[in-house]
């Protein structure tokens, strides 16, 4: 019994997981600004090599891939969050992936976006 739940539980934690990538994908996709579209090549700020976000930053890249041919997209590897979002503000890319934290006070210019 103990192992059927156990199993049940792992399934659901990796249909949760599936679920969450898709719709930060999609909110990505929807998110492409018009610039970038007209480039016909979206560049993702992503983090580390062997981060999690770069993983994410590939699987939007799939995602868009399999939705048109005509756009190209490019994952960059980048310090992480903070340099995201200045490579947002300096043109380097299109999408950034940037932790929750990092946003509010990039919104707010607090810390270290003062």
């Amino acid at each position: 019994m103990l192992n059927t739940i156990l199993l049940f539980a792992r399934i659901v934690s990796l249909k949760t997981r599936a679920t969450t990538v898709f719709l930060i994908a999609f909110t990505a996709w929807s998110l492409v600004p018009p610039v970038a579209l007209a480039a016909q090549t979206i560049t993702i700020g992503t983090g580390s090599r062997t981060g999690v976000y770069i993983l994410l930053g590939k699987t939007i890249c799939e995602i868009i891939r399999f939705q048109t041919s005509q756009i190209k997209c490019k994952v960059v590897p980048s310090k992480g969050s903070v340099d995201n979002v200045k490579g947002l503000t300096d043109g380097r890319f299109d999408i950034s992936i940037v932790q929750s934290d990092v946003h509010h006070h990039a919104v707010r210019g607090q810390a270290m976006f003062k």
